[in-house]
């Protein structure tokens, strides 16, 4: 049962990731405009130095800092497993609230 939890957590992750990674930023906006959060996260370090001292945001700004926890997260499990510590819950999963 633990094997199957950690793959579905790890198939939410990388969803998460696939979808968070998709959107974009607004038109003129800043120097990443039009640029998806993926791209900005492999190209732009300084939004994503900026972006990891929020502790909250809104609106679409909520999705991007949460695909930086999650993406920093990632990187951070593999480091430890790299290091041969076992990360047993496949790192954190990161979820937007809905308004109900």
């Amino acid at each position: 049962m633990t094997d199957e939890k950690t793959m579905d957590e790890e198939q939410l992750i990388e969803d998460q990731l696939r979808t968070y990674g998709l959107m974009k930023f607004p038109e003129n906006f800043m120097n990443i405009g039009l640029k998806t959060f993926s791209w900005v996260y492999d190209n732009r370090a300084e939004w994503v130095k900026f972006s990891e001292a929020w502790e909250t945001a809104t609106g679409l700004f909520q999705f991007w800092y949460l695909y930086v926890k999650l993406r920093a997260s990632l990187s951070k499990s593999n480091d430890q497993s790299a290091n041969g510590s076992d990360n047993e819950n496949g790192g954190p999963v990161y979820t937007v609230p809905l308004d109900e």
